[in-house]
């Protein structure tokens, strides 16, 4: 995944040619830009949240652009995936019951030059959390990965297991990541048949979970270490797996 400014919602087309039906999904980038204003107008410094979602497909605004579009939407919902556009990254990403997704908002009085390092801090974070329960994580882009990205979290430089984005407003930003803790395979499945529809090259064995290198995981194990490892780069309270943490101060590397 990868970094987006405010754009405006994707317009209604026919993305499979004529005769094809336009998809029914939905846009979370408006939601998302609503959630940011509210943090900056409210002077609050900003939050940790963790979430464990259910089955979903992120399709990226280039990947709603494509003409196999409407195909691979509709191969996701046959899978029992929420299909939506995301407001940042640039393929398609799929997660499911298996999967935690970690948003880190904050207020900024300029968040873009600080893009890159909050990138760098951030998955690093997260690998030296995935470290700590015994996985041989690395930053970095496996090749033939899903929303391929600099920033991806691998394990052992051929499996990637966690994909992060940001998120830029006028005076505030997310970063969020996507952690596959387990259930990989189904994951694997329905990516490598939505990619085929839009025309992107994927290889399957790429897709993998913290749970192939660390049998008996759980959300609350990834979580826990995570957090702690994130705790060591950001200003953040007691914890509380729950809600979340809340940032003391905002936090705005450069």
């Amino acid at each position: 995944m990868r970094t987006s400014t405010l754009m405006p919602p994707a317009p209604a087309h026919n993305a499979g040619g004529e005769g094809a039906a336009v998809p029914d999904v939905g846009d979370r980038a408006p939601g998302t830009t609503a959630r940011l204003r509210e943090l900056a107008e409210s002077g609050n410094p900003g939050a940790l949240e963790w979430t464990h979602a259910g089955p979903s497909a992120a399709f990226s605004r280039r990947d709603a652009i494509l003409p196999g579009f409407p195909r691979a939407v509709a191969s996701a919902q046959s899978r029992g995936y929420e299909a939506f556009v995301r407001p940042v990254g640039g393929r398609l990403a799929m997660y499911g019951e298996g999967s935690l997704v970690l948003d880190v908002l904050t207020r900024s009085e300029d968040p873009r030059p600080g893009t890159t390092t909050r990138f760098r801090l951030v998955s690093e974070a997260i690998a030296s959390g995935l470290r700590r329960l015994g996985v041989d994580a690395r930053v970095g882009e496996v090749p033939g990965e899903y929303c391929p990205g600099e920033w991806s979290v691998n394990a052992q430089g051929r499996v990637k297991l966690v994909g992060t984005g940001q998120r830029l407003t006028r005076d505030a930003l997310l970063v969020t990541a996507v952690i596959v803790v387990g259930h990989h395979e189904p994951l694997a499945e329905a990516m490598t048949e939505a990619y085929a529809h839009l025309g992107h090259a994927l290889d399957p064995r790429t897709v993998g979970s913290v749970a192939t290198f660390v049998p008996g995981v759980t959300l609350s194990d990834v979580t826990d270490a995570v957090g702690e490892a994130l705790a060591e780069t950001m200003p953040l309270d007691r914890p509380d797996l729950v809600a979340g943490r809340r940032l003391l101060e905002p936090w705005d590397p450069r």
